[in-house]
């Protein structure tokens, strides 16, 4: 939640589209979503809802062995288009590539401070297991993915289930980067774009997964660009953030705030 309010975070739109994409063509793997961006924030009401619309159509232009879809996710009362996207379908995941990033080298973190002194992130959110390093070029850590069956309280779903992407694992993306930036900028940054969000691999996910962000270019005084890399434990790219733009502002460093802070 962010001052109270619970929201849709970017990388739960992601899997939304990602989700109509697979029902909407059978048969067909997601294997990128690119060119996300936030139009507007989704504030949930916990009592009345908020209903929103995902729409889809596929592209005219597309190649054999590949279909482009445009999604976007509407404000239904409103019409009001909240998150775009294009999907990317494959008949087949390419192969995953191997891992090949420089180590950070700087100091390393706990979750547990992570998570009490500069993230602001429910529990269901809260998978970062450790934090290795964090220097200028970015940040290397460790994560746990999440389970459907735990998100939705829905114990008969199984422990074999799971998300096309995981909202989860992928909003530590940005966790990183709010860590980043709260350390160089004395700023919290939130996502308002992603260039792609991209699959590899045919096999299932493990439970436990390297994460690797790195800064692209320079970092200005109020947004910064990143890529985000998810590895397996043989060192194979799962899961690739590219190119996320994240909106600094010293002003949400409040949102990390605790009540126990605010008495001290």
């Amino acid at each position: 939640s962010m001052d109270g309010k619970p929201v849709l975070p970017a990388a739960g739109a992601v899997e939304w589209m990602a989700q109509m994409a697979v029902a909407g063509w059978p048969g067909w793997q997601v294997a990128e979503v690119r060119d996300l961006k936030v139009l507007a924030g989704v504030v949930l009401d916990p009592v009345k809802g908020r209903k929103v619309e995902i729409r889809a159509r596929a592209s005219t232009h597309t190649q054999a062995g590949e279909q482009m879809l445009a999604v976007e996710i509407v404000d239904a009362e409103r019409q009001q288009t909240l998150y775009k996207a294009k999907v990317r379908l494959l008949e087949r995941l390419p192969d995953a590539p191997e891992l090949d990033v420089v180590a950070c080298s700087g100091g390393a973190m706990s979750s547990n401070q992570a998570y009490a002194e500069y993230l602001f992130h429910g529990e269901d959110f809260q998978l970062l297991k450790g934090i290795d390093a964090l220097d200028e070029t970015g940040v290397d850590g460790l994560l746990q993915r999440s389970q459907p069956q735990a998100w939705l309280r829905a114990p008969a779903l199984g422990e074999d289930s799971h998300w096309l992407l995981d909202p989860g694992l992928l909003d530590c993306g940005p966790q990183l980067a709010i860590l980043w930036s709260r350390r160089f900028l004395d700023k919290t940054a939130l996502p308002s774009a992603f260039g792609a969000v991209c699959r590899y691999g045919r096999d299932p996910l493990p439970r436990h997964l390297s994460v690797h962000l790195r800064i692209r270019g320079e970092a200005s005084d109020s947004s910064l660009n990143y890529d985000v890399l998810f590895a397996d434990e043989k060192g194979r790219v799962r899961i690739e953030m590219r190119d996320v733009e994240g909106t600094a502002s010293q002003a949400l460093n409040r949102l990390a705030d605790k009540p126990a802070a605010k008495q001290a």
